[in-house]
């Protein structure tokens, strides 16, 4: 049973303080300014065209394992960038491990053959790229992200990655512009804004070049394909 990390009842009140003090400070225009500021720094910090080359080699791939192995790449050469500005590289932080990770059966797959994993290939709770326009399928991201709301991974281990060299492409680009963790930690009942770079060059080239398998492109939370994570 995995136990949800939320801030304790007993550091609750300290923590919203600080909360509410930090979004005062930085949703302002003055903040906003600050953020455009390491977004663009970061900007200029990644090799651009290694992550053109990277997503074009995807999209001609006529495997869906490369097309995938190919966004990857890029989604490295995307987070070159953002780990020259964001405070999450500095170690210790696990924050973003707790929420939900919802991968494709394509990415499953390959997370499975590199790592050996058992992978559930028919879990109970699946959004079927066939059934795009059902209520299940329209439903399936709010209902997942409430029900893995501050739920470790189950790759994580003592507040590390257990794949981290086979982590989904998600995870490698999801950063933080802030200067620490205090908006990435999770309250029962709220939700908070974390500043952070838009990924939809990455994600958005994922979708696209999954969603041309409807098989490939169903997915799920990745403890729903990993139930026992990396036991066989």
């Amino acid at each position: 049973m995995l136990t949800p990390r939320y801030v304790p009842d007993e550091a609750l009140q300290d923590h919203l303080t600080r909360v509410a003090q930090r979004n005062a400070e930085i949703f302002t225009p003055e903040g906003y300014a600050i953020f455009q500021a390491k977004a663009d720094r970061a900007i200029a910090a990644t090799d651009k065209n290694a992550v053109s080359v990277a997503l074009q080699r995807a999209h001609k791939a006529p495997a869906m394992r490369a097309r995938i192995l190919w966004i990857r790449k890029a989604g490295d050469h995307f987070a070159e960038g953002l780990k020259t500005v964001a405070p999450c590289t500095s170690g210790g932080c696990s924050d973003c491990c707790s929420q939900a990770v919802i991968i494709s059966r394509a990415e499953a797959e390959i997370l499975a053959a590199e790592t050996g994993a058992y992978l559930e290939r028919n879990p109970a709770y699946i959004a079927r790229i066939a059934d795009a326009m059902s209520r299940h399928h329209r439903n399936f991201d709010r209902d997942t992200a409430e029900k893995y709301t501050a739920v470790p991974c189950i790759f994580l281990k003592a507040g590390r990655c257990s794949i981290y060299e086979h982590r989904p492409i998600a995870c490698r680009v999801h950063f933080t512009l802030d200067r620490d963790n205090l908006l990435c930690r999770f309250i029962k009942g709220q939700t908070n804004r974390i500043p952070g770079l838009d990924i939809e060059p990455i994600m958005g080239n994922l979708a696209r070049v999954i969603g041309t398998d409807s098989n490939a492109a169903d997915h799920t939370d990745i403890r729903d394909w990993f139930p026992k994570g990396l036991n066989k």
